[in-house]
């Protein structure tokens, strides 16, 4: 079969277009960074939420890819895979392909730790219980003290590179010692559900996802006032079915003709904007004292004066030097780690 063109370019077209980036790319580590991170964004979000739900972020997702293509070969070149590739496919279609073998592992059960796990205790009791020193480790201070895995790379004294693996080796190691010594608890961590993949057309593991164990948004706002600020109809009416009219996730998959567990990713995506609007918007008493939650000084800073101060965000740009693709990275982490604060 021949590889399709983008549309509006020949084969050969597309091929010098894909040799330039590539080009790029080896020779200029900051267009690197910039093209695995941004230009690749909708291709790997797509992958993150069809894969991973809200397991893990889009900057985690994206900077495994980025280190996976970065590895040198064994005589210290960096970008190998980069440098050998073909153009038998468009490039970016390469990068989905790569991309979702590293990240999916379809002989195992990907899984969610529901927060009351994790306050409760019952999750580190399992931890506790796990033979192997490493998946303890990881697995502690990923989902309990919820570091970044470049951090938890630094605990292990691992390279960041290799962190795929171990977290793959510690997930396998806890659904054993869960099937082991606390069966009771297996269906709370693993569920297999059939969906669609990343092209709509296999079948796929997807994430334990339920709209009964999250502590939800629209329970303490006015759910009117904040529906109304959402540009997405469809986000409106996912909301409006589950909270407003009490309506079940199976019926509302069946109206919007989509499957269930697309209709728990809706109402997580639609949650997080709703969410944001409260915190752009003002709306969180005692809104400082979160901020002040923040361990970091210089976001702790730049959060007062995005979110308290209000400053123009071109102002804040031009004081900090930042680029513009660095704010917006920098006010996204913002918002999630606020978010997590605010409505964990």
């Amino acid at each position: 079969m021949k590889a399709k063109a983008i549309k509006g370019l020949t084969k050969e077209e597309q091929a010098e277009r894909d040799k330039l980036h590539i080009e790029r790319i080896c020779s200029d580590e900051q267009y690197a960074a910039f093209f695995f991170y941004e230009k690749c964004r909708p291709l790997l979000s797509k992958i993150l939420w069809t894969m991973f739900k809200d397991d893990t972020s889009y900057e985690d997702i994206a900077h495994d890819v980025y280190l996976y293509f970065r590895e040198p070969n064994k005589d210290g070149v960096l970008w190998h895979k980069l440098r050998i590739f073909k153009y038998e496919t468009s490039l970016f279609d390469w990068i989905k392909t790569a991309a979702v073998r590293l990240l999916y592992c379809p002989s195992e059960e990907i899984f969610n730790i529901p927060e009351e796990l994790i306050q409760s205790g019952i999750f580190e009791s399992v931890i506790l219980e796990m033979d192997k020193m490493e998946s303890r480790t990881f697995l502690y201070h990923r989902y309990i003290c919820k570091k970044k895995l470049r951090e938890v790379a630094e605990v292990l004294e691992r390279e960041e590179q290799e962190m795929a693996g171990v977290s793959r080796r510690a997930i396998k190691d806890l659904r054993k010692t869960l099937s082991d010594k606390f069966p009771e608890h297996l269906g709370l961590f693993f569920t297999q559900t059939r969906t669609e993949d990343i092209n709509g057309n296999r079948d796929a593991f997807s994430l334990n996802s339920s709209l009964g164990t999250a502590k939800e948004t629209l329970d303490k706002i006015d759910a009117h006032k904040y529906l109304s600020m959402l540009s997405n109809e469809r986000y409106k009416r996912v909301l409006t079915a589950l909270f407003l009219e009490d309506k079940s996730p199976q019926d509302l998959a069946s109206e919007l003709n989509i499957t269930e567990q697309n209709v728990y990713l809706l109402k997580q995506r639609s949650l997080e904007q709703v969410r944001d609007a409260m915190i752009l918007g003002g709306e969180i008493e005692n809104f400082k004292k979160y901020i002040l939650l923040i361990k970091d000084n210089r976001k702790r800073e730049l959060a007062e004066t995005i979110f308290i101060q209000r400053e123009e965000y071109d102002e804040i740009i031009r004081a900090n030097g930042f680029k513009k693709s660095e704010f917006r990275k920098l006010k996204s982490d913002l918002l999630k780690e606020l978010r997590t604060l605010i409505f964990r």
